[in-house]
This record gives structure tokens, sequence and C-alpha cells, in this order.
């Protein structure tokens, strides 16, 4: 377990959700890698809120209404920057992973009522 000692972050000003950390760490060191996945892809934190902030703005133009989006991604750091984008629109988003048959994904769009799939 990681003390307070250890973040230099107190109880009181410990982020609560995950997205307030990133928008924390952003701020706090932009240049340091914020994802590395397996393909060697690696994204600083100012990247990632950078990639982030577009990709809402492109999310907001296609589906402006509040519709839920789908995710369908492994688990690379596109997946990350797509889930934060989702997070900063305040928009539901619904993982799905890629090898799920492909009747099975349609039946999660159909039920959630998501009118995009991001892959």
């Amino acid at each position: 377990m990681t003390t307070s000692h250890e973040t230099g972050l107190d109880a009181a000003s410990a982020p609560v959700f995950w997205s307030d950390a990133i928008i924390s760490a952003i701020s706090a060191w932009p240049h340091r890698v914020a994802l590395l996945d397996s393909s060697g892809l690696r994204i600083t934190f100012k990247e990632l809120g950078s990639f982030a902030v577009q990709l809402g703005i492109q999310l907001q133009e296609k589906t402006g209404d509040g519709s839920p989006i789908v995710l369908l991604f492994d688990s690379s750091a596109w997946y990350y920057v797509a889930q934060l984008a989702c997070i900063l629109l305040s928009r539901t988003f619904i993982p799905i992973i890629p090898s799920l048959p492909v009747h099975r994904v349609e039946a999660v769009v159909r039920s959630t009522g998501a009118k995009l799939l991001l892959t």
C-alpha cells in the first residue's frame, strides 16, 4: 500500500477519481510517461490529456445527444485515451473486448442505446 508520505499527498488533497489523478498528473508531470502498452507505444501525461480532449471534441460532434459510447478495444494505450475522453465529457461508456462474438457486441450496442462504437 502506498502511503501519503510516499506520494506527497495528504488524505484531504488526494484525488477521488482516477480521472482527477490523471488531470493532476498532467499538470505535475507533463513529460513523464503516462501509458506504455505492449506495442511499445509511449504516451506522456501531456499527450494523454491532449489526445483525450481532441477525441472528446470529435465524440461530441458525432454524438452530442449524450448517448453511451461503446469502446471496443484490447488493452492498448488508446483504450485509456478513449476512456478519459468519455469521462471528460461525462459520457457513459461500455468497454467491450474485441474477442466477443459479433452477435454479442451487436446485442450490447442495441441494449445500451449506444450510437457510436469506437475501435
